[in-house]
């Protein structure tokens, strides 16, 4: 969101570079219609204690630079913090290969796809980080964990290119929906002398779970909060080694507040899906983006190990699942009578006696 009580400065981190919203706006002025003299969203940055300022607007050159922007920033941090000796935590969401994929001018080979070309950028960038952190000495005691939040989405238009865009391989789907296309992603862990190199897994982690890890692993497990459920699990043991299955079992899935599917080990049952555009409202390059959402009457069931493109529907020969997915269900829906989920874009937390947000300093954006 873009309100101060929104953005990275309050919620525990102490410094921050970059956008409150979405790369799809860095275009808007270049559209049809666009009226002259409207307000584009702004780069922002801000430190701890401090509303954040604008430093530039969000427009389709900064689109193109950004990155490159936050890489500077990145680099300059961990050579910062090494000189200094005190551990930190550096969090680098690159907004590549976002639509619209635009890369830096300087790494743009006309011979390829808008996105290739973004690919090129976010390979640099994350060899640049890497290389820091390796430069600095600090190698041997930093995690670096290399993942993303979704999977591929396809969208085209002015100023991006029609076609030759992203692909979700095997797997059904893409952003933003439930199928394994779009949730599905790749992670890479480094942290030499813990975790194996080249060792490769299936199992289901989340990134919700990398919560309850880092906490466990820098020793602050006890500042966890006790007074509401949290979806994160200790993948520790897992994640270096000491066990060869994830702790995680089973995995919700939800889309603007909507529970759209719940994977349990090599299973997937949907309650609600979210398909390519049809009819008379087709979105150009066929994305899921801003298609209707289907709730089915009765869920759907997959075999993701052999079936991995969610094409047949098993619910009919196995509903035993149920009894099993039951109690986990259950368990969630009792902990939001307990602990409500608060509401897209509400400054209110509905269970706790203190409302930390209200009553905040607004941007104006």
């Amino acid at each position: 969101g873009s309100s101060q009580d929104r953005l990275p400065t309050a919620q525990g981190f102490d410094e921050w570079f970059g956008i409150p919203r979405t790369s799809n706006e860095a275009v808007c002025k270049e559209q049809p219609g666009f009226p002259p003299g409207l307000p584009l969203q702004p780069v922002l940055k801000g430190v701890k204690g401090a509303n954040s300022t604008e430093v530039w607007p969000y427009d389709y050159d900064a689109r193109r630079r950004i990155d490159r922007n936050i890489t500077d920033l990145a680099v300059s941090y961990i050579q910062a913090r090494s000189k200094d000796k005190q551990p930190f935590f550096l969090y680098v969401p690159f907004t590549l290969p976002h639509s619209p994929p635009l890369p830096h001018p300087d790494v743009v080979d006309p011979n390829l796809s808008q996105y290739q070309n973004a690919l090129g950028e976010i390979d640099l960038n994350s060899g640049r980080i890497i290389d820091a952190v390796d430069s600095s000495g600090l190698t041997n005691n930093t995690i670096v964990v290399w993942t993303s939040d979704n999977g591929p989405e396809t969208l085209s238009g002015i100023t991006t290119d029609f076609g030759a865009q992203s692909d979700s391989g095997p797997f059904r789907g893409e952003f933003p929906s439930a199928w394994e296309g779009a949730i599905r992603t790749p992670c890479i862990i480094r942290w030499p002398g813990h975790v194996a190199p080249g060792r490769v897994s299936n199992e289901i982690v989340s990134i919700l779970d990398f919560y309850r890890t880092f906490a466990n692993i820098i020793g602050a497990s006890h500042l966890l909060p006790t007074d509401r459920p949290i979806d994160s699990v200790d993948q520790s043991d897992f994640l270096f080694g000491k066990q060869a299955k994830s702790s995680r079992e089973t995995l919700m899935w939800f889309l603007s507040g909507d529970m759209m599917a719940i994977k349990h080990s090599r299973f997937k049952v949907h309650f609600c899906i979210q398909e390519t555009s049809r009819g008379s409202a087709i979105l150009p390059g066929q994305p899921v983006y801003g298609s209707p959402k289907l709730k089915l009457d009765q869920p759907w069931i997959f075999d993701l190990e052999n079936d991995p493109k969610e094409l047949w529907n098993i619910a009919a020969m196995n509903p035993w699942l149920g009894h099993v997915l039951s109690p986990v269900l259950l368990g969630y829906e009792k902990s939001t009578v307990a602990s409500p989920n608060m509401k897209p874009g509400s400054s209110t937390c509905p269970w706790m006696s203190t409302q930390s947000f209200v009553n905040q300093p607004k941007l104006q954006v």
